[in-house]
Parts: structure tokens; C-alpha cells; sequence
């Protein structure tokens, strides 16, 4: 984006809008200008209602996945425990619950085994607004048309603020200037993206949207990736709290249904919302720049093909390439060696360790090498720690060897001035090494397997989308249940009435049997 005559400088030097918008002859404000555009938002392209669709069976994948681990069982519990007005399914599980409950539970679910896609492969901002939208769609009685475009809508606002907010900085490797996420990073602000999603499934005018974006940026929960990062051995709550998030987002829906109001001017400089969240960021030009024609949210999604850190994404797939074409066998493999530009990848407090929980599981790069390498289904089996007693398992992992590439020497902290944040944020250069037979193979890549910019080649096709749901739902639902729900969401949903006929498919899935010991307390059952 260059410049314009209606940009201003922030105090961090970059450029952006004056906070005032005309939308047919009326000033709004940024906040009220993404409350109408969540209202009313129409002419959406056949082809952003076709990938949202696949994007909500990955999403079901994800959260019938959930299911096999202790931190998807625990908060289906609670929101179990906790019932309310039976409006909405714990998908899964045959239950209904209430709206807020569901969206918690859900919500929880789909981020359990972090699977689910991912925002220019930095923010997890779908495991909080679909479950939101889902469980608000089938509480009202919206059809699948209805319950898709609200989730574009949702998806869209949550992406900008992504956008805007994200604390890239610039970091050094002696002359050379690299790009690293800043010290305070979070996806709360997907909280706004759910209340968008739901309160247009509840019919919000552009003021009572308002309202549900104001009360959802008051509600959402401080950014704590980094801490969680850097506290070991890692726990359930996880990078963010994803249940937490999409429950402030349908409840800030449902009592701007009401008529409570909030502060709509939340978003309309650097010293409202992002101040109190403390983010050194705040491009407004994101949230504001081609709203309604251009869609960010699909645009820059990434799809997971394994349920692993997005850090190591492109290095496994390279790894799998490599094994594949070279027919490796993991008794050949001397050493592997992981070259990453992410600070946060190469200088892990947690580096070799083995993971001590099935969530330190998704973080370890040398356990993902290992159980890709060894073959093991991409699915709930990644987070199985009975595989740390597998001796090729252990030995592979001891092979791993992680580096930045290049080598780190000074990572220094300032906020980023750039013109496009998704210029910085969509390559992700890796490089693998691996030693075997007495040679050394080399592969590289500026991108990650599923993401949408990539090449054609590296796109993630419906027949590898419908392989991971089947995947992660096999130790929950039969083969031919399955087959139905692939059917219904990719084929018919915009032509359902109502989610009655998702949610029978769906529900009663649950199957307790097969489990596997876990060092936090509960079984986990796998296929």
C-alpha cells in the first residue's frame, strides 16, 4: 500500500488512515465502519463462500480431534458441567448446552491438537470465531448460507486486526535485517471477530454491532504467547485461550442483542484498544483499506497439514518430500538439521527436551521430525507421548539439530515500519539438511505446505483436506459417518435450513475406549 492523502503518521512512524471514514454520505468511526460493514457486508465471491466451507469441515476435523486429548475432554466437561439452555451441540458429543458454553467447548476442542488453519501462519484466529458463529447459527435457526457468511464477515475483522496489530519487529543478523515477532503477542482480538460473526447471525444493527465490538475488545484476554513459550513444561491453557476468547465474543453478541451498550469508539485510534492492550502496533490502513471487495481473511489462510507449531510446518513437509523421493529410511538418517529465521524457532528454552504433555508435543520440533519421519498418521497420534517409548522414535529425535538460518548474532526489538506486514509474515524461509548413506541432501522453501499464496504445487487440496478429517475423526466417529459429513459440508451446506441435520451426524460421536496413559492426569484415547 503507498501512500495517500488521507494517511496520517503514528507515533511509530508508520503510515496510516485519519480515523474518520464517509460510508454514503455519513462520518464514521474505524469502529463503527466495521460494525456496518459486519451488518450489512453483501456481494461476498462464490469463490470466499466455497473455501469457507472447506475451512469449516478442517475446523470439525479439528475439534473431533480434540476430543483424544486431556485439554479437549477437560473444558467439554466443564461446559458439560455448567449446561444452561440446551441451544447449541458440543460437537462430538451428543450434548447441547448453552451458546456461550458451546463456544468455549468447541472452541477449546479445535485448538486442542493445533491443528486448525492458521492467519498468514501467525495468528490462531479460527478456532475462536467458527466455533462462536456454529454455536450462535444453530442456536437462532440460521441456515448454512446465513452461517457462512457471518463466519466470512467475523473471519475478516479478526484477519485485519491481525494485521494491524501483530508486533512485528526488526531484528539483526550483523547487517543483514530480519523481520520477528515483538515481545507482546496474543489473538484476544479475535474475540471482536466472533462478536461480529454472531451478532450479524442475531440480526445487529450497525449500533448494537458496535456495542458487540466494543464489549468484545473489553472482554478479550491479554496477549500471553511468549510467556506461555517461555514457561515450562507447557500447559493446557496454551499460547491463548482460545474457549475464553470465543465465549467473550458470543456473549458480547448476545447482550448487544439486548440492548447493552459499550464503548464504540474502541478501535478508532492507537490509544484505545491497542493501547490497553499494550500493543506498540496499531496500522488502522488494515482494518479499513478495501473492506467489502478485498477478502484478507482467505486470502492469507493457512492450512495445517500436521498438528504441529507453525514454526516447523515448512520443515516437515520438506522433510517428508525429501524421505519420499530419496525413499529414506529412518535407520539411514545420521542427522537432521532444521535452518529457521524465526529467533523463536533456533533459540527454544525448551530445545531437545522431550515434551513432558501433549501440548509441549505440538512444540517440539524434534518429536514432529521423529513421528513424521517414522510414518505416523498426521492426526491425534502426534500428541500420543507412548511413542517416546518407540527406541526409533528416541533415536531420531536425538538426530534433530535446530539452527537459525542464518545463524542468530543480534535479535534487537523496535517496532516495524514497513509498508505490508504481509509481505514480512507470508515467507517462511527454511532450509533442511539431512545426512544419510555417506551424502548430505538439501531442500529449501520460502513458504509452508497449505499455505493459500503459495505455488499451486503446495496448495491444500480437497482430497488432502477430506485425509485429515477423516484422519483426526477416526478414534470418534465410523467410517461412514465420516463420508456423510465431508458430503454435507462441502456439497450442501449453503442449501441447509438449519445445522439439525450437521449436528445429528455429529453428535453421540464420542467412543471412550482405546486409551493411551498421559502424563497430565487423563487417558487419551487414539485410533
Amino acid at each position: 500500500m503507498g501512500a495517500r492523502p488521507d494517511m496520517v503518521t503514528g507515533p511509530a512512524g508508520g503510515r496510516r488512515p485519519r480515523p474518520q471514514t464517509d460510508l454514503g454520505g455519513a462520518t464514521l468511526g474505524i469502529t463503527r465502519t466495521l460494525a456496518a460493514f459486519a451488518s450489512e457486508a453483501s456481494a461476498i465471491p462464490d469463490g470466499i463462500v466455497a473455501e469457507t466451507k472447506r475451512l469449516v469441515l478442517d475446523t470439525l476435523g479439528c475439534i473431533l480431534g480434540g476430543w483424544t486429548t486431556a485439554k479437549g475432554r477437560l473444558a467439554a466437561d466443564l461446559a458439560a458441567d455448567l449446561g444452561g439452555t440446551p441451544q447449541a451441540a458440543i460437537f462430538g458429543s451428543g450434548l447441547r448446552v448453552s451458546v456461550d458454553h458451546a463456544s468455549f467447548a468447541n472452541a477449546e476442542l479445535a485448538n486442542a491438537l493445533d491443528g486448525d488453519a492458521g492467519f498468514l501462519n501467525v495468528a490462531h484466529i479460527v478456532p475462536v470465531i467458527l466455533p462462536a458463529v456454529l454455536a450462535t447459527g444453530e442456536a437462532v435457526g440460521a441456515g448454512g448460507r446465513r452461517i457462512l457468511e457471518a463466519a466470512i464477515v467475523g473471519l475478516e475483522i479478526a484477519g485485519r486486526l491481525a494485521m494491524a496489530m501483530t508486533p512485528v519487529g526488526e531484528g539483526h543478523d550483523g547487517p543483514a535485517t530480519r523481520y520477528v515477532v515483538g515481545p507482546l503477542c496474543g489473538y484476544g482480538y479475535a474475540a471482536l471477530g466472533a462478536a461480529a460473526g454472531a451478532g450479524r447471525l442475531r440480526g445487529l444493527d450497525a449500533d448494537r454491532m458496535a456495542s458487540a465490538l466494543g464489549l468484545a475488545a473489553y472482554y478479550c484476554p491479554v496477549p500471553s504467547v511468549l510467556k506461555w513459550l517461555r514457561t515450562m513444561p507447557f500447559s493446557m491453557v496454551k499460547y491463548a485461550p482460545m474457549g475464553w476468547t470465543a465465549q467473550a465474543g458470543a456473549t458480547a453478541a448476545l447482550l448487544a442483542a439486548k440492548g447493552y451498550t459499550a464503548d464504540t469508539s474502541v478501535l478508532d485510534s492507537e490509544h484505545d484498544f491497542a493501547q490497553c492492550w499494550g500493543s506498540e502496533r496499531f496500522e488502522t490502513s488494515y482494518l479499513l483499506e478495501g473492506l467489502g471487495s478485498e477478502w484478507e481473511s482467505i486470502r492469507w489462510l493457512n492450512y495445517k497439514s500436521e498438528p504441529l507449531c507453525n514454526l516447523y510446518r515448512p520443515h516437515v513437509w520438506l522433510l517428508s518430500t525429501l524421505r519420499r523421493v530419496e525413499h529414506l529410511s529412518p535407520g539411514e538418517i545420521e542427522e537432521v538439521v532444521l535452518r529457521m529465521h524465526a529467533p523463536a524457532g533456533a533459540n527454544r528454552p525448551y530445545a531437545g527436551a522431550p515434551p513432558a504433555t501433549q501440548e509441549g508435543a505440538h512444540m517440539s520440533a524434534e518429536f514432529g521430525v521423529a513421528v513424521a519421519l517414522t510414518n505416523v498418521p498426521p492426526g491425534p497420534r502426534w500428541a500420543d507421548l507412548s511413542l517416546l517409548v518407540d527406541p526409533d522414535i528416541r533415536q531420531l529425535m536425538r538426530k534433530v539439530r535446530i539452527e537459525g538460518n542464518p545463524p542468530t548474532t543480534e535479535v534487537m526489538y523496535r517496532p516495524w515500519k514497513g509498508v505490508s506486514i504481509a509481505d514480512i509474515l507470508k515467507r517462511a524461509p527454511a532450509e533442511v539438511e539431512v545426512k544419510a548413506r555417506g551424502q548430505t541432501f538439501r531442500r529449501t522453501t520460502d513458504y509452508a505446505y497449505g499455505d493459500m499464496w503459495a505455488p499451486p504445487e503446495m496448495h491444500f487440496t480437497t482430497p488432502d483436506l477430506i485425509g485429515k478429517f477423516s484422519e483426526m475423526s477416526r478414534a470418534v466417529l465410523p467410517d461412514g459417518r465420516r463420508s456423510e459429513i465431508v458430503h454435507l459440508v462441502l456439497d450442501d451446506f449453503e442449501r441447509l435450513q438449519d445445522l439439525e441435520p450437521l449436528v445429528r451426524l455429529l453428535g453421540a460421536a464420542w467412543r471412550p475406549s482405546r486409551m493411551v496413559p498421559n502424563p497430565e492426569g487423563e487417558g487419551v484415547p487414539h485410533a
